[in-house]
């Protein structure tokens, strides 16, 4: 019984170390990453979203990771693609999509989901999952589309300033030539 409480405590905490060193957390702390993996697009550089998307990033990741909420605030819309069987098109290509009005003010976008866990409405509270990322929409790969609209892309509503001098940094790993 102790050893396998020894291998579930060394995995658990395996698993804390590997989420340290990728873009995000367990679950969305304030002003925090809302899920993992790495950035692959950003607002600036050769793979940038273009002058409409100045306020978004790209996290990419392998698997399928939960989506958190780094904010207080309110679900107001949601877009179920699956529902009506054509991801490819609507809500700017973002697929399964989910916008959270925020107590701060301004809204989140978190698009290409392959889950939505919440309902238009709902409160949101920081650390709660709102889905899982996915590839819906027009998307080349798993990730998530992040975006804030009407508050900048920067601290204290990110963890970091996104720049080419803070590509490196172990809690902002990202392509060096998408910021």
């Amino acid at each position: 019984m102790l050893l396998l409480l020894l291998v579930l405590s060394t995995g658990n905490l395996l698993a804390q170390n590997t989420v340290r060193t990728k873009v995000g957390e367990p679950r969305g702390v304030e002003g925090g990453w809302p899920t993992t993996g790495i950035i692959t697009q950003g607002p600036l550089g050769a793979f940038d979203h273009g002058p409409l998307h100045l306020n978004a990033i790209d996290i990419g990741s392998t698997g399928n990771p939960p989506i958190y909420s780094p904010y207080d605030g309110m679900v107001s819309e949601i877009h179920d693609c699956t529902l009506d069987g054509d991801c490819s098109r609507g809500w700017g290509g973002y697929g399964n999509s989910v916008i959270i009005k925020l107590e701060e003010g301004g809204l989140a976008l978190f698009g290409h989901l392959s889950v939505i866990m919440v309902t238009a409405g709902q409160p949101i509270f920081k650390g709660d999952q709102i889905g899982i990322m996915g590839t819906t929409g027009v998307s080349t790969g798993t990730h998530l589309h992040f975006e804030l609209r009407g508050l900048p892309l920067a601290p204290p509503y990110i963890p970091v300033e996104i720049s080419p001098a803070n590509c490196d940094l172990p809690n902002i790993p990202c392509n060096p030539r998408s910021i």
